[in-house]
């Protein structure tokens, strides 16, 4: 279970941790947009040096009667940041009903033998071709649906607080308190040392981390020993 259902409630987290912020009473919109930001900016340095953040995003995504296939990606259909893997769905109807939408494998899909009739759909199959993928379902929506999925991605970048996302125990950690090392000269304080600390250790459990080998092509992330003041070795 992760300890974040938001990027606002990982932001609150590490401003807590400088004793910045009282973790029960709300940031004003400044510190969440600077946290945001400072997030952003951690995630763009930690991806050049080749270590990889993932999570799974919630999102969801109006469909089209009559319409079967949907790219999804930057620029597709359902533009967003491209998922290597779908692992969950549900469909809800236009009166606010939700249904189940199975998952499924491409031989699951292959052997549907008739893929065009038109109903709620009740199965997704997904192609994670980069850097487009295709979502393709069954049965072809027969009105206004709206598609929910929970799909695992790499993380770069954040739209805004309120992008729901479920982050793995080690990465969580290392978001939080590296987080809470950028925001210390922020807000004038100076960084903890247990933070400092935290932040070194958990940088370093991520950075042994595989990439994943299917989409990565077996890269591993950077190794060493991480200076958490200046972001570098």
């Amino acid at each position: 279970m992760s300890a974040y259902d938001t990027i606002g409630q990982l932001i609150k987290a590490s401003y807590a941790n400088l004793g910045a912020a009282d973790i029960e009473n709300d940031l004003t919109p400044a510190q969440y947009e600077q946290g945001r930001q400072s997030l952003n900016s951690m995630l763009g340095s930690w991806s050049k040096k080749r270590l990889v953040v993932t999570g799974i995003v919630k999102e969801n995504f109006p469909l089209v009667s009559g319409q079967l296939l949907y790219t999804i990606g930057p620029t597709g259909n359902f533009n967003t940041a491209w998922p290597f893997q779908i692992v969950d769905a549900f469909i809800r109807s236009s009166d606010g009903i939700d249904y189940d939408c199975n998952v499924i494998t491409r031989e699951q899909y292959n052997s549907i033998p008739v893929k065009t009739t038109e109903s709620r759909p009740t199965n997704l199959y997904y192609e994670p071709m980069y850097p487009i993928g295709a979502i393709r379902l069954y049965y072809v929506p027969d009105d206004s649906y709206t598609l929910f999925i929970d799909s695992q991605k790499v993380l770069t970048s954040f739209a805004t607080i309120e992008d729901s996302i479920t982050l793995p125990p080690e990465f969580e950690e290392a978001l939080e308190y590296n987080l809470s090392v950028r925001l210390a000269p922020k807000v004038n304080t100076p960084v903890p040392q247990e933070v400092a600390r935290i932040a070194a250790i958990s940088y370093g459990v991520i950075s042994l981390q595989p990439v994943e080998p299917a989409v990565f092509d077996g890269a591993f992330g950077t190794r060493g020993r991480y200076n958490v003041y200046s972001d570098s070795y």
